[in-house]
């Protein structure tokens, strides 16, 4: 089942293990003799992850951190310098931020993949859509933390504004889907927003 010409990927599962046992993940009710049960190990493989060392992104600029320039940011501390992230970050709320984050952290080599993005940033690039580029970017400012706020309501901690929030979120899902059903099917991320923002969400 383990491949055991790889020892750094039996330490690193080791360490999952001992993570998975601690934390009590899927059995944290139960009493302490009750052990995490470990179902299966699945193997991924990163052949399509590209392969990046700390070097290499301090020489290209990917990221780079700067000191906040306000007083009242110091304690804080850094923000995004002159970097390709910062170049290429024209998202309009966190999420966009952090997918990007990711995407440049871990790029891909899968060729599908990468065209899929760049039918998507080909047709935002035309002239003629830059209305719809605006009325999404307006959508997606809106879209809040949606797990954090169904977390506080979980533990009773639930404010005014987060009521307010997470229905501002909701008509701004609503949004983008009918916009996006309005825009041509053969881009996929269209296809997947007008499927998956389903009538259960107005309800």
């Amino acid at each position: 089942v383990i491949p055991f010409e790889s020892p750094l990927m039996i330490r690193a599962l080791g360490g999952l293990l001992k993570y998975l046992d601690r934390r009590r993940v899927g059995v944290e009710l139960e009493e302490s003799s009750i052990a995490v049960p470990v179902l299966a190990f699945r193997k991924f493989v990163l052949s399509e992850t590209v392969n990046i060392d700390q070097d290499t992104y301090c020489v290209l600029q990917i990221f780079k951190s700067d000191i906040h320039p306000s007083v009242y940011k110091l304690s804080s501390g850094l923000k995004e310098g002159f970097s390709l992230y910062g170049i290429l970050n024209r998202c309009r709320c966190k999420w966009g931020e952090k997918l990007l984050r990711l995407w440049l952290t871990r790029p891909t080599r899968n060729l599908t993949e990468l065209n899929k993005r760049l039918d998507v940033i080909h047709f935002f690039l035309l002239a003629q859509n830059h209305e719809t580029v605006l009325t999404l970017q307006d959508c997606l400012r809106n879209i809040k933390n949606v797990p954090l706020i169904l977390k506080r309501m979980t533990l009773s901690h639930t404010k005014v504004s987060d009521w307010q929030a997470l229905y501002k979120t909701v008509c701004s899902a609503l949004c983008l889907r009918d916009t996006c059903r309005s825009l041509p099917h053969s881009i996929e991320l269209f296809q997947i927003i007008s499927r998956v923002f389903t009538d259960d969400l107005q309800y």
